[in-house]
């Protein structure tokens, strides 16, 4: 699924509420893309997590899972690009 955002080149935007820097609500992905070098390693990813919700991410070995989580908290692979946006609210 895709919004048409588009590559924003944007760390992305956090929004925290709550007691004692706890962050409430949903997670937000849209259109998350990683680049390293020439190989695109996740391409146009977008995925919501309810908060209060256990919610996994599965798939075989080398599909992407941790470059994605790694992108979602903004670590990316040396030299590498994300795009997209990550919604935290």
């Amino acid at each position: 699924m895709t919004d048409g955002l588009g590559p924003s080149g944007a760390a992305g935007t956090v929004a925290a509420a709550g007691q004692g820097g706890a962050v409430a609500g949903d997670l937000e992905v849209h259109g998350l893309s990683v680049r390293a070098r020439e190989r695109v390693l996740v391409d146009d990813v977008s995925w919501s997590a309810p908060a209060g919700r256990i919610t996994a991410l599965v798939g075989p070995n080398g599909a992407g899972k941790s470059t994605m989580l790694r992108a979602i908290v903004g670590v990316v692979p040396e030299r590498g690009r994300r795009d997209g946006r990550v919604l935290l609210g």
